[in-house]
Order: C-alpha cells, then structure tokens, then sequence
C-alpha cells in the first residue's frame, strides 16, 4: 500500500531537508525539468529519487541513484521495487555519496568563480573582452 502526502507550505529550505529526512524516496513527474533541485535535496539527505521521464545526463542509470520508470504504467512498480529495504539503503547511501562531490557546494562555488574569471581569461588585449585604450 502506497502512503503518500501532498505538501503546500514548504517556503523555507529547513523546512525542505526536513521533510525529506522522513522520506524514503522523491518521487518526481515533472517532464520539464533539466536537472530539478529538488532531485539535489533528497539527495543531499540520502533519499533516493524516483522520476518519471527526467534523467540528467543518465546520472541515475549510470550512478544507481534511483530508478527512471519512462512511462506512468512503470511508476507503481518501480515505486514498490525502490521501496523495498535492501535497494532504497543502497540507492541512498550511493545519492549522498554521489551529490558533494559533484553538486555541493564547492563544485557550485568553484564552477562560479571559474566563469566569472573566463571573460578576463579569454581577453588578450583587455580586461572583459574590451581591448586596452591605446594612448596616442
């Protein structure tokens, strides 16, 4: 039997973790998304995430960080199989292995100053892509 809650009022962040950290698992049937932060946060609490058509460059295939159903009629049986005991601790322990290395904080905070250091890398005769006032 399938136990789930629909939840409105999570503005704060906290509030989010929180909510998580008594999840077994993120179920997520968006079809829009690139890469949905709150993949990232059931992650970062060590809850496996089960989408329904998004996989971020196979991420969760390559990784075993969930399971990808593709298709509505696969969602309940997927459900059940990342529910049970022994898969949703491994597909857990391997997502929060997984996110800081490759989505904390340092990796986001890295990759910023990387771009925002790129235009002055890329400027030969200038700083930010401007060339240099040449006096007369």
């Amino acid at each position: 039997m399938l136990n789930a809650d629909v939840l409105t009022d999570l503005s704060r962040p906290d509030d989010v973790l929180a909510m998580l950290r008594g999840a077994k698992i993120m179920v997520n049937t968006s079809d829009a998304e690139g890469f949905p932060n709150a993949t990232l946060e059931a992650w970062t609490v060590g809850v496996p995430v089960l989408p329904l058509t998004v996989d971020p460059g196979g991420v969760f295939e390559r990784h075993g960080l969930g399971l990808l159903s593709s298709a509505e009629a696969q969602l309940a049986h997927d459900l059940g199989t990342l529910g049970g005991d022994a898969m949703n601790r491994e597909a857990g322990t391997r997502a929060l292995v997984h996110v800081a290395p490759h989505h904390g904080l340092a990796v986001i905070l890295d990759s910023l100053l990387a771009a925002a250091d790129a235009p002055r890398r890329r400027a030969p005769h200038g700083t930010y892509g401007r060339p240099r006032e040449v006096a007369p």
